[in-house]
């Protein structure tokens, strides 16, 4: 047996053993060689789909109970297990009311609702974490 995946997907033993490395096709082959009795078999080939690991992200900080214009908060949250940083963002159609910086910093500018989003880039592995929003009025 043979793998001709994409690089890095997977890998394939002597003996079988198929190990998924990465998410994209992995093509495993399976060839028998002849003798002086037989030819060769004819390779057949299986196509796995190997998917993205997916990943969490959450919101660590306890938003204000009302933000205070001229005021600041640190919004915090773990991500999953790419290693990624968690990124955060907003607002759109309230930037009037707050700003948010990447790093989480809520600056608050005027009254309204203000919306904080999280999120975290996926790798070769792990899949992008589903966006997460904190509201904070």
């Amino acid at each position: 047996m043979s793998s001709s995946s994409e690089p890095g997907v997977c890998t394939v033993t002597a003996g079988g053993i198929v190990t998924f490395t990465a998410a994209g096709d992995c093509v495993i082959a399976a060839n028998q060689a002849g003798n002086a009795n037989y030819l060769p078999a004819r390779e057949l080939r299986q196509t796995v789909l190997v998917y993205f690991k997916p990943q969490t992200v959450q919101f660590t900080s306890v938003p204000p109970t009302r933000g205070v214009q001229g005021r600041t908060y640190q919004a915090t949250a773990t991500g999953g297990a790419s290693g990624n940083p968690v990124t955060f963002s907003g607002p759109g159609s309230d930037a009037g009311v707050c700003s948010v910086d990447t790093s989480g910093l809520v600056s608050f500018l005027g009254p309204g609702t203000c919306t904080i989003y999280a999120d975290q880039a996926g790798d070769a592995q792990y899949a992008p974490a589903t966006r997460v929003k904190q509201t904070l009025k």
